[in-house]
């Protein structure tokens, strides 16, 4: 298990990361969450061995890896940027850290690894091609294959797929999530791409301003963001200031905001003229208190449904487009961000 106790990291006297502290299952693929310059690159090469922390540690199976060089963590590395060397076909590039390391397998062995790998990734076949000839789907496949010849304790992927078109991400995603999964090897995924984040991983973690906001699996989070910034970043609806007028004989909370009033239930203890953030999310929901109201402005389908923009600046999801200019109103969940 990978236990990551208290980093500290400063750059250009700005603080990039402030107490960062969490955990690796074995077998769990933690992802790293965050817009760029949030630190979480930062992040995986101090637990590489790549970067100092100003304090802090990395434990593997309770060994402080503090004095243990890259080379002998025994992780692997996975980059945007598919780091094979042009030179070497594809089978030396799946073999190179098995055969010049302190590892130095037989040959044998190493051929056996290097074919159980490129079959892993659906490259059989693809030995003795040029890595320049592969296209950049083909070449991240061998990239992943290379980490895992060399059977890593723990795998890391630095925005692994963001070079690449939407299908193929998707692909390599699917393939990546089976392959972590049937191997058991513990994983950390950093990415600033919200869907590849809840596709990948068992865990998420969410980094802002230097610090983990929001961690938990990626069902739970998208239920219950807990934040405005967590929200919006996410993308889950339409964020927006209230304030608390009262409390109802029902137990919820009244909130006026610019848009009208909200009844909402939620667990935080409020005092009237509390200003809260609300979240409106765009699904429409029967059987709701809760009305979002306004003039159509814009609709534009996007995969089985079509998201209307109203004159107020909200946003709703329908089956149905409805007119350009005609007055709607809709039944919607708006929650409490506090």
């Amino acid at each position: 298990m990978l236990d990551v106790q208290h980093i500290f990291k400063t750059y250009e006297d700005k603080l990039l990361l402030n107490d960062i502290s969490f955990t690796v299952a074995t077998g769990e693929t933690v992802c790293l969450l965050g817009a760029s310059g949030s630190g979480k690159s930062t992040l995986l090469r101090i637990i590489a061995g790549l970067e100092e922390p100003d304090s802090g540690f990395v434990f593997f199976n309770g060994q402080n890896l503090s004095s243990t060089p890259p080379h002998l963590r025994d992780f692997g590395l996975v980059f945007q940027d598919y780091a094979l060397f042009p030179h070497l076909n594809v089978y030396d590039n799946v073999a190179f850290g098995l055969t010049r390391s302190v590892r130095r397998l037989p040959k044998g062995e190493v051929k056996e690894r290097v074919a159980n790998s490129l079959e892993m990734v659906n490259l059989n076949g693809f030995e003795k091609r040029q890595v320049t000839d592969l296209s950049g789907g083909e070449q991240q496949r061998v990239a992943l294959a290379r980490a895992l010849a060399t059977r890593p304790r723990l795998l890391m992927f630095d925005e692994p797929l963001g070079a690449l078109d939407r299908t193929l991400r998707e692909d390599l995603l699917n393939e990546l999530r089976m392959i972590l999964h049937h191997m058991n090897i513990s994983a950390i995924y950093v990415t600033h791409d919200q869907e590849e984040a809840f596709a990948i991983s068992d865990r998420l973690l969410i980094l802002h301003g230097g610090e983990i906001i929001r961690q938990g699996a990626p069902a739970e989070v998208w239920a219950k963001p807990d934040s405005a910034f967590v929200a919006g970043f996410l993308g889950l609806g339409n964020i927006f200031k209230g304030e608390v007028r009262e409390q109802t004989k029902e137990k919820r909370w009244k909130v006026e905001s610019e848009f009208g009033f909200f009844h909402i239930s939620c667990e935080h203890k409020h005092s009237k003229g509390e200003r809260i953030h609300l979240l409106a999310r765009p699904l429409s929901a029967e059987n709701e208190v809760n009305v979002i109201q306004g003039i159509v402005r814009d609709t534009v389908f996007q995969q089985e449904r079509f998201k209307v923009t109203l004159d107020n600046g909200l946003y709703i999801y329908l089956q149905k487009a409805p007119k350009i200019g005609e007055k709607i109103e809709v039944q919607v969940r708006v929650e409490c961000l506090a």
